[in-house]
């Protein structure tokens, strides 16, 4: 998938094997988007994706496995399993906002939380273990600041 920006579709390839790579709009997707993250978001077994936009409010769409993508809902004012849930939640570099964390409830509906970092112009967010300690932490890039980390707690060590 290929998130598109400046009032342009964002599109969606579609691998023909010897043929290569088939590119199809995404219907209605037009708008100012910076990523997409894909995963299964409603465990149904078919791929899901949110396309990241720059005017804070993200798009969740569910696909049918046919290649076919309904909108779900939106996210947010802009995927890794952060609560161990086994359930896909999203971390959002919030353009100049602060950053946010959404947890999944495992059928495609989000509960966020802001985090305390200040309002930075955040252009990608990367998710790992930085320190072995099994949780997943978070870094920021920002643009015209500091890149920021954070590094996961557990709540038993609060």
């Amino acid at each position: 998938m290929i998130a598109c920006r400046d009032g342009s579709a964002s599109v969606v390839l579609f691998n023909m094997g010897p043929r290569g790579w088939v590119p199809a709009p995404i219907a209605a997707s037009e708008g100012d988007h910076r990523q997409v993250v894909a995963g299964d978001f409603n465990r149904d077994g078919h791929s899901d994706f949110v396309l990241a936009s720059s005017t804070g409010v993200s798009v969740l769409r569910l696909g049918d496995g046919g290649g076919q993508f309904t909108t779900a809902g939106t996210i947010g004012e802009d995927g890794r399993d952060l609560d161990a849930d086994g359930d896909l939640d999203l971390v959002e570099a919030a353009g100049e906002q602060s950053n946010r964390v959404y947890f999944n409830d495992g059928m495609g509906r989000f509960t966020h939380i802001t985090l305390e970092d200040d309002s930075e112009d955040t252009y990608g967010v990367a998710i790992g273990d930085l320190n072995g300690d099994g949780l997943p932490d978070l870094v920021f890039a920002n643009s015209g600041a500091p890149n920021v980390v954070m590094i996961a707690v557990s709540a038993d060590s609060e």
